[in-house]
């Protein structure tokens, strides 16, 4: 087994530590359809965002906050659909002695329930949608 030294380490979730795409873009294409919107245009603003912050520039006629809370919903149907990545598991492994953390824009209930179904454990430090303004 190769060993990994470091000071620390940060990870995104989604598309690193897991494969959640086909989750992300199902859900999207749920919440568009619902509102009559372009996936094209609303999966240009949803990567690396806060559902929030997409909501707002694809649909800023909608209630942010209500329909944050309908696509949460539709994402955690979702779940199932997640897969660890290949080796993920072995590098957070490797890692054991290394301070790391999950860096996500996703909220701290979806992220842990992706991690969850992947069988990965929920890290000490653990910065999701809900710890920052912008």
């Amino acid at each position: 087994m190769q060993v990994i030294r470091c000071e620390a380490a940060l990870f995104d979730l989604d598309g690193v530590l897991v494969n959640s795409d086909y989750a992300v873009v199902q859900s999207w294409r749920d919440w568009a359809d619902l509102h009559h919107l372009s996936l094209e245009q609303v999966l240009a603003h949803a990567y690396g965002r806060r559902s929030r912050d997409t909501i707002m520039q694809v649909a800023p006629h909608l209630d942010a906050e209500l329909e944050t809370a309908r696509i949460t919903e539709i994402e955690f149907s979702y779940i199932p659909a997640t897969e660890v990545f290949e080796n993920a598991q072995n590098l957070l492994i490797q890692l054991s002695g290394c301070p790391h953390a999950i860096v996500t824009s996703g909220t701290l209930d979806l992220a842990s329930a992706r991690l969850r179904q992947c069988q990965l454990p929920i890290p000490a430090v653990f910065i999701t949608a809900d710890d920052v303004i912008n």
